[in-house]
């Protein structure tokens, strides 16, 4: 074996053996409507009016003070455009990843709300147990013309049991948004706009620690529509990972391979032979 091809996938396993992100999803595919042949993702329901989840050919960009996030400007653009339909059933889209059932888990994702968004809640991609129920997840409600606020659910659909925070934000904006769900407390939290590259967690947006039955294991995750509001808004750059630190990690903290040297190398040759 080459000498330094051995140091580097050496170095390699070292750096990336303990690599925590779950899924990367940045809709570049060739496929027009998720679900068609979108790898990994199954869509059903029904769509009565709008577009439904098309993918189209932009990308998401998010830069602020921290940086820039790791999949701004990363694939192509989700678009959600559900404008009318029946009470039920749910119009869904998901994919799988690899089960959680302890520690925490950090969903990110790049959210831009259209102009026409006019419901008083609904469901935001989020995480589930089922690629049909319930889950843990963000909530966009209407405040006023332009402006709306962000809830969560730690495992509810009804939108009795969403907690709302009370700041408000701009229709039309890219937001990063960070859903996080505990495991040993529970709870649900989300940030808007966190620090990219930040090294701890600021004060969230909002919290769900209610005495709702919370969800033990993760493994979907899960776009749902359901109602006969409109909701029109686009998500990209998605990740799941279980730090803070890859949450919302920046384009400038990629990890690097040091540069190995022939001393190593032979060091290292000498070990093995």
């Amino acid at each position: 074996m080459n000498k330094v091809t051995l140091l580097i996938a050496i170095l390699s396993i070292t750096l990336f053996s303990n690599a925590t992100v779950l899924l990367t999803e940045s809709f570049n595919y060739t496929a027009t409507t998720l679900g068609e042949t979108a790898t990994g993702w199954t869509t059903n329901g029904t769509l009565t009016t709008g577009t439904g989840r098309t993918i189209i050919n932009s990308a998401l960009a998010y830069t602020n003070g921290g940086g820039t996030y790791i999949l701004s400007e990363t694939g192509k653009t989700l678009n959600h455009d559900y404008l009318t339909g029946p009470a039920s059933p749910s119009f869904i889209s998901y994919k799988e990843f690899n089960q959680l059932n302890s520690g925490v888990v950090y969903l990110s994702y790049l959210y831009k709300a259209h102009v026409e968004q006019s419901q008083s809640q609904s469901e935001l991609l989020g995480l589930s147990d089922a690629n049909s129920q319930s889950g843990v997840k963000p909530w966009i409600g209407k405040v006023g013309s332009g402006t709306f606020r962000v809830g969560v659910t730690r495992s509810s659909t009804s939108s009795a049991d969403i907690q709302w925070g009370t700041a408000t934000f701009n229709v039309g904006e890219v937001y990063l948004i960070v859903l996080k769900y505990d495991f040993s407390t529970q709870s649900a939290s989300v940030f808007v706009n966190p620090s990219v590259s930040s090294s701890s967690e600021p004060t969230p947006v909002v919290v769900d620690n209610s005495m709702k039955t919370a969800k033990t294991n993760l493994n979907y995750l899960l776009l749902k529509h359901i109602g006969s509001s409109k909701a029109v808004f686009q998500v990209g750059g998605i990740r799941i990972s279980t730090t803070w630190a890859e949450a919302i990690e920046g384009k400038s903290n990629l990890p690097k391979l040091a540069t190995p040297t022939i001393g190593i190398a032979s060091a290292i040759t000498e070990t093995l032979w």
